[in-house]
C-alpha cells in the first residue's frame, strides 16, 4: 500500500457578500455558482470568478423559497431545485439557469426571466404568455430588459 504525502496550500479568497445560509453549488466554465438559501430571505444566486477573486450577484431564483435545495450543472447550464418548503413539505421541482452572455447583462438589479417548460398548476406565475408549442413546452419569452442570464422553471416536477 502506498501513501500520498501532499501539502495543500490554502489561499484566503473573497467571502460571499451576504451571510451564508444553506448553500447549493455548481460550476460552469471556470465560474463557481452559489445558490444561497436563507430562511425568510429570497433565494439568491452568486457567481464567483477565481481569476478576479470577485463575486457577482446574478438573477434571484424565481421559485418558491426553500431549504436543502440541491444544484448541479450539465451542458453549460445550472440546475437547482428539490428541497423543503419553510413548513417542511418536500418540493419536487428542478429549475434551469442559463448563464449565456448572449442574453445580455446580469446585474444585481435585473429581475430573473422565468419560462415554464412543462406547465404546472403548482407554478402558475411562471406561465409563458407566448403559449405552448406543439411539443407541450412553452416558447421562451423575451429576456427582461438588461438581462443576460435567465432561470427557466420548472423543467421537471410538480
Amino acid at each position: 500500500m502506498r501513501s500520498i504525502d501532499a501539502i495543500f496550500t490554502q489561499t484566503v479568497r473573497a467571502p460571499l457578500p451576504e451571510p451564508p445560509g444553506t448553500l447549493a453549488t455548481f460550476s460552469i466554465r471556470n465560474i463557481g455558482y452559489v445558490v444561497n438559501q436563507r430562511p425568510g430571505q429570497p433565494v439568491r444566486l452568486w457567481a464567483y470568478d477565481p481569476a478576479t477573486d470577485s463575486w457577482i450577484r446574478k438573477a434571484d431564483f424565481p421559485g418558491a423559497g426553500r431549504s436543502r435545495g440541491v444544484a448541479f450543472s450539465m451542458a453549460r447550464n445550472g440546475y437547482f431545485g428539490l428541497g423543503l418548503t419553510p413548513d417542511g413539505q418536500g418540493l419536487r421541482d428542478i429549475w434551469q439557469y442559463n448563464p449565456s452572455p448572449t442574453n445580455g447583462d446580469t446585474s444585481a438589479n435585473t429581475p430573473a426571466r422565468a419560462t415554464s417548460f412543462w406547465p404546472s398548476s403548482a407554478h402558475p406565475t411562471v406561465s409563458n404568455p407566448n403559449g405552448p408549442t406543439s411539443a407541450g413546452a412553452t416558447k421562451p419569452s423575451a429576456p427582461a430588459r438588461g438581462s443576460t442570464a435567465s432561470w427557466a422553471a420548472p423543467i421537471f416536477g410538480n
